[in-house]
């Protein structure tokens, strides 16, 4: 007990000498006016000078008695052993769904407006994440990719996307027509769509890869969705691999003879 007295009343002294230079460094710089008498500033440097001769006197053995917390109201050194217990605080940056679509689904000239989670009977249904066009960013014509003036917008429509937590999600926009120089009025270039399919590219990948673990059948009731999505989604995973394929350091080909005989 005395070693741990003896820290804390060295803690104390530093700090009541680190105040009372403080003090004396200010009294450099700024003087008080005629007739007014510091009145803090002697009180201090006089507790302080007080204590430190006390500790002194305590480290040569010769002390009769500790020296009481009541001597130092005026220095500011009283503290209390008792700690408060403070409530994890809230992060000040919440992760919000947003957040992570435009992490991972982040398409030049969108953006991502409203997220809706639909609940009946106290239960989700569905999310539906609204997406509206940036306002300063030119639609794109579907057939060139060229940025075009607008002309009108279409009525609104939903795509299937990944589902979140097993709830089914949905992207909501109504697509706009552009005005290009070369093809006329046309939709405009939808990213995360492929042609008139209801179901965005990002699902359609995610389809195909479970459909070669499972059947098509398992897959459709796993994900909530049609076996034809998923038919859909396969043959497009195929026509995409196709159509971007490389064949170059190919050296050798085999044939199978079966396959050989029936062609």
């Amino acid at each position: 007990m005395d070693i741990l007295w003896k820290a804390e009343a060295v803690s104390r002294v530093r700090f009541a000498a680190q105040k009372a230079r403080a003090l004396d460094t200010a009294s450099a710089f700024q003087q008080d006016p005629p007739g007014k008498k510091a009145k803090g500033r002697s009180s201090d440097r006089e507790a302080a000078d007080s204590w430190l001769a006390t500790l002194r006197f305590v480290h040569s053995g010769n002390s009769l008695r500790q020296p009481r917390m009541a001597d130092l109201p005026r220095v500011g050194l009283i503290c209390s052993c008792q700690t408060k217990t403070h409530p994890a605080r809230r992060s000040a940056i919440q992760l919000q769904l947003k957040t992570i679509l435009n992490c991972m689904q982040r398409f030049v000239g969108f953006v991502y407006r409203e997220v809706r989670m639909h609940c009946h009977q106290q239960q989700p249904e569905s999310i539906e994440i609204r997406i509206e066009p940036h306002a300063g960013i030119r639609g794109r014509c579907s057939r060139c990719l060229q940025p075009a003036p607008g002309y009108d917008r279409l009525p609104q429509r939903r795509w299937l996307f990944v589902p979140l937590w097993g709830i089914p999600t949905h992207f909501c926009y109504a697509p706009r027509r552009v005005e290009c120089a070369e093809h006329g009025v046309v939709v405009e270039h939808i990213p995360w769509s492929d042609g008139k399919r209801p179901v965005t590219c990002a699902m359609m990948g995610f389809l195909a890869r479970w459909a070669r673990r499972l059947s098509w059948r398992e897959t459709a009731r796993a994900f909530q969705t049609s076996w034809e999505a998923v038919y859909r989604s396969v043959d497009w995973f195929v026509q995409y691999g196709l159509a971007h394929r490389q064949l170059r350091g190919v050296e050798a080909i085999g044939v199978d003879e079966i396959h050989w005989d029936a062609a």
